[in-house]
C-alpha cells in the first residue's frame, strides 16, 4: 500500500466483503445464545430440575464446545468450509426446533450439548475464513470486527430474550433463536462466493486426513519454529479466557456481598459491557499497528487493574468504576484470541490448527468460574479476586517479556 489512506480504503473494502459471511452470522449466533440466558435456569427449574441439574444443563453448551474444538478442525479440513458450515447451522437450527417441542430435561441436556458442539465449529469456520482471505496486517482489525459482532449480540440478546420470555413464554425464545440462526445461515450462503474466491481458500481445505493421530503429527510438524509462540501466547490467551469467564461470577457475587440489588448489579455490568463494545475498533487498529502483544497486554492489564479496583469497592460508584475498567480492559482484547490463532496457523493445516487453538479459550472459559468458586469457598471472595488479578498480571508479564510477536510470522497476502 502506498499511503495510509490507500491502506484504510483497502481495509474498508475487505471489511465490507466480510459483513455477510462472517460479521452478521456471528452477531446472530451470539444473539441466539445470549437471548436464552436470562430465562433458561428458571425454565429448567419449572420443568422440575434441581439446582445441580440446572448447572449441568447450562454447562453442556461449554462442554459441547470443548468436545468439538479439535474434531471440528479435522472435519473442516476433510469436508470443506462451506459444506461444514451449512451442516453446522442446520444442526443448530434442528436442535432449537427440538428444544421448542420437548419438555424433557434429559433431552434438553442432550440438545444443549449439540448446540454447543455446532457453535464451536461455526466459530472455527469464521477464523479459518478470515485466516485464508485476509492479509496479516489487516487481520487484527478484521477479527476485532468479529469480536465486536459478539459483543453486539451479547448486548441485545438478553434484553430481547427477556421481553420475549415475559410476553410469550420461554419456548418462544427457541423460535426466536431458530429465526436468528436461519438469518445467519442465509447471510453466510449469500456472502461466501465472494469471500472464498482465493486459491488458498479452495486448496487448504477439502482434503481427507488419514487419521486424527496422523493429522496431529502433521500439524505438529508444520509448527516447527512456532512452538514457543504457540505455548507462550497460548498461555496468555488461556489466562485471558479465565478472567473473562470469571467476571460473570465475580461481579454478581461482589455486588451481592456489598448489598446491591440485582438491578443495580445489572446496571454496572451493562455499563462495563458498553465500554467493552466501544473499544472493539480501536483494539483491531492497535493489534495491526503496534502488534498482538500490545493489544493482549493492554487487555490483560486493564482487566486485572479492574479486579484490583473492585477490592475496596463497597459503595455503588466505585463498583461501577471497577466494572467499567474491566470492560475497558476486555475491549482492548476484542478478537485477540482469534487473531493470534490465525497468525500462528500453518498454511497447510489452517483448519486443524484453529480447532486445536480454540481449546485454549474454551478450557479457560470452563475453568474460570470453577476456579473462582473454589477459591472463594476456601479463602472468601476478596482473596479469590486478588489471586485472579495476580494471575492476570502474570499474563501481562508473559506477553511483554516472554512471548514473541505473532503478527510478523505472516506478512504476505494469501495466495
Amino acid at each position: 500500500m502506498n499511503t495510509a489512506g490507500g491502506a484504510d480504503q483497502t481495509f474498508r473494502a475487505v471489511a465490507l466483503k466480510l459483513v455477510a459471511p462472517t460479521y452478521l452470522p456471528v452477531l446472530f449466533l451470539t444473539f441466539s445464545w445470549s437471548a436464552l440466558a436470562p430465562a433458561f435456569p428458571q425454565y429448567l427449574a419449572g420443568l422440575g430440575a434441581g439446582v445441580a441439574t440446572v448447572g449441568l444443563v447450562v454447562a453442556m453448551k461449554g462442554i459441547g464446545q470443548l468436545a468439538s474444538d479439535a474434531p471440528g478442525g479435522f472435519i473442516l479440513a476433510a469436508w470443506g468450509l462451506r459444506p461444514v458450515t451449512v451442516f453446522s447451522y442446520l444442526l443448530a437450527i434442528g436442535a432449537n426446533i427440538a428444544l421448542f417441542a420437548t419438555r424433557s430435561v434429559p433431552v434438553i441436556t442432550a440438545l444443549t450439548f449439540v448446540s454447543g458442539f455446532s457453535t464451536s465449529i461455526l466459530l472455527t469456520t469464521v477464523m479459518a475464513m478470515i485466516r485464508m482471505t485476509v492479509v496479516a496486517h489487516f487481520r487484527g482489525r478484521a477479527l476485532s470486527g468479529v469480536g465486536g459482532a459478539v459483543r453486539v449480540g451479547m448486548l441485545i440478546g438478553p434484553v430481547v430474550g427477556g421481553v420475549v420470555a415475559e410476553r410469550f413464554g420461554v419456548p418462544a425464545i427457541f423460535v426466536l433463536r431458530t429465526v436468528a440462526l436461519s438469518l445467519g445461515l442465509a447471510f453466510f450462503v449469500a456472502g461466501t462466493p465472494g469471500a472464498l474466491d482465493s486459491p488458498a481458500a479452495a486448496g487448504v481445505l477439502h482434503r481427507v486426513p488419514p487419521s486424527p493421530l496422523a493429522t496431529l503429527r502433521h500439524v505438529a510438524g508444520e509448527l516447527r519454529g512456532r512452538w514457543f509462540a504457540v505455548v507462550t501466547m497460548g498461555t496468555s490467551i488461556l489466562i485471558l479466557s479465565v478472567l473473562r469467564s470469571s467476571r460473570e461470577i465475580i461481579l454478581p457475587l461482589w455486588g451481592r456481598a456489598a448489598g446491591f440489588s440485582p438491578a443495580a448489579i445489572g446496571v454496572a455490568m451493562s455499563i462495563g459491557a458498553a465500554f467493552d463494545l466501544l473499544l472493539f475498533l480501536p483494539a483491531g487498529y492497535i493489534s495491526d499497528r503496534w502488534g498482538r502483544r500490545a493489544a493482549a497486554g493492554l487487555c490483560l492489564g486493564g482487566f486485572s487493574a479492574g479486579l484490583v479496583a473492585l477490592l475496596p469497592a463497597q459503595t455503588f460508584v466505585p463498583f461501577i468504576l471497577a466494572a467499567s475498567l474491566i470492560g475497558l480492559g476486555n475491549g482492548f482484547g476484542a478478537g485477540i484470541n482469534m487473531t493470534t490463532g490465525a497468525d500462528l496457523a500453518p498454511d497447510r493445516s489452517v483448519a486443524e490448527f484453529l480447532g486445536l487453538w480454540r481449546l485454549y479459550g474454551d478450557l479457560g472459559n470452563a475453568a474460570g468460574p470453577i476456579a473462582v468458586g473454589a477459591l472463594a469457598a476456601a479463602l472468601t471472595l476478596g482473596p479469590a479476586v486478588a489471586i485472579t488479578a495476580g494471575i492476570g498480571f502474570l499474563g501481562v508479564a508473559n506477553v511483554v517479556f516472554v512471548a514473541p510477536e505473532t503478527r510478523d510470522l505472516d506478512r504476505t497476502r494469501p495466495q
